[in-house]
């Protein structure tokens, strides 16, 4: 009878292991829809949101990546983001153009979830939510910057959850020059996250959250920000 080793048997079960986490975590129908000089990102948007290929875009399915290779800037505003979408920057940055009308820089709608990774917004001009104006979704930042927006991120529903990331610098006429939570926003997560150099002109400066929110800091830094009241 042949000798069983068991040193043998525990190689094969740990790849075993690593072939069913591989696939447990590999999105059914994933799409990656790649921004460069034959898709820019707002033909990439659409066809994320309508799983058919738009433009020069690959065709979105199920829960698409949209990947950027390069700065954008906009000249005008993007379509609404909507569906189950992960943004990868790159550490890029998407960028309202100095010249353009207002408008945020990103808007997110139902039903989310949507993650915003590894990339920059900024110079975005709006009433609320210069930066993120988020409707609904349920938004993750991760290792993301929201910087030099008028209105940083207005949050009107659904969640956020801030992962190591960085909110400066941005500023609100009324409330939340950083991050403004409306009343049935939750819970708001801030975790590992710098909310600096932002201000509004009344409550506010760095986060301002709603009767109905639950806000949770952790391992944060909350430094220079002002409200005017």
């Amino acid at each position: 009878m042949s000798r069983i080793d068991p040193s043998r048997l525990l190689a094969q079960a740990g790849r075993l292991c690593l072939t069913l986490v591989l696939v447990v975590h590999q999105p059914i129908g994933a799409a990656v829809i790649i921004v460069d000089a034959s898709c820019d990102l707002a033909d990439a948007i659409e066809s994320a949101n309508t799983d058919a290929s738009v433009g020069g875009c690959a065709s979105g399915s199920g829960a698409d990546e949209i990947r950027l290779t390069q700065n954008v800037d906009l000249s005008a505003q993007l379509p609404q983001l909507r569906g189950d979408v992960t943004l990868e920057g790159n550490g890029f940055e998407i960028r309202r153009a100095d010249a353009a009308p207002d408008f945020s820089v990103l808007h997110l709608i139902d039903p989310g979830p949507i993650t915003l990774q590894n990339v920059t917004l900024s110079n975005g001009r709006a009433s609320q939510g210069g930066g993120i104006f988020h409707d609904g979704a349920s938004l993750t930042l991760d290792h993301a910057v929201v910087t030099g927006n008028v209105g940083g991120i207005y949050a009107a529903a659904g969640s956020l959850k801030s992962y190591d990331s960085t909110i400066s610098y941005n500023i609100a006429a009324i409330d939340g020059g950083g991050v403004h939570a409306y009343y049935y926003v939750g819970p708001l997560t801030i975790v590992g996250t710098t909310l600096s150099g932002n201000s509004a002109g009344f409550d506010g400066g760095g986060i301002y959250s709603g009767f109905q929110t639950g806000v949770y800091v952790t391992n944060s830094t909350l430094s220079g920000n002002i409200a005017g009241s």
